[in-house]
């Protein structure tokens, strides 16, 4: 909390992060690789934002998070996966329906959408500083990327934080996450990958 009021003081913050994403941006020559190394800015801007939005990404996300880790559903669309775990539980050669994965592809596209709608639900009770974050993204990389400046933002969102809370909990959770199936901790994995496809502006699963 101190190191939040102390960086906010004469907005020290906002200029050192914007000093610091112009000279990442300047230095990107192309759109996909923009913020997805562990730079300085990538860094500042996670460190930050998880810091001081903990309390609003628990409340946000954990309702979620906790009904996936209760359900121990199997919704598992890599069919070679699929195949080992039969043949190890029936010891025999098995054949993956298509139904199967059509199904598991459906459920967790739902989980994908609620955790959307939450997240839009949620959006008025973000912290101030998430939206001055995202306006210093678009103000800077629609400079040097006119059409692309969402991507930005759905990354700095997404990619830096609500994906890796979904399909990492931080400890701040209080989920042990050690001790949740296997199955559920997959869902969340595959969950997160939808909706940082969804970010990239790529709708392929």
């Amino acid at each position: 909390e101190f190191r939040r009021v102390l960086f906010r003081s004469n907005g020290e913050l906002m200029t050192l992060l914007r000093q610091t994403i112009e000279r990442e941006v300047a230095g990107t020559l192309d759109l996909g690789t923009l913020f997805r190394s562990n730079s300085m800015a990538s860094r500042m801007m996670s460190a930050f934002s998880r810091s001081i939005g903990m309390d609003y990404l628990r409340t946000l996300l954990k309702p979620k998070i906790d009904s996936i880790i209760a359900s121990k559903e199997n919704l598992e669309i890599d069919t070679m996966k699929l195949a080992g775990d039969q043949v190890e539980a029936q010891r025999e050669t098995v054949v993956v329906p298509p139904a199967l994965i059509d199904s598991n592809v459906t459920k967790l596209t739902e989980h994908a959408i609620d955790f959307i709608q939450t997240i839009m639900a949620g959006k008025a009770k973000a912290p101030l500083e998430y939206y001055q974050i995202s306006a210093l993204l678009k103000d800077i990389v629609s400079k040097k990327f006119p059409e692309q400046w969402k991507i930005a933002i759905g990354g700095y969102l997404f990619l830096r934080l609500m994906c890796p809370s979904i399909f990492l909990p931080p400890d701040e959770f209080g989920i042990q996450f050690e001790s949740v199936a296997p199955e559920a901790k997959r869902t969340l994995v595959l969950v997160s990958k939808i909706l940082q496809n969804l970010a990239n502006l790529n709708p392929k699963f």
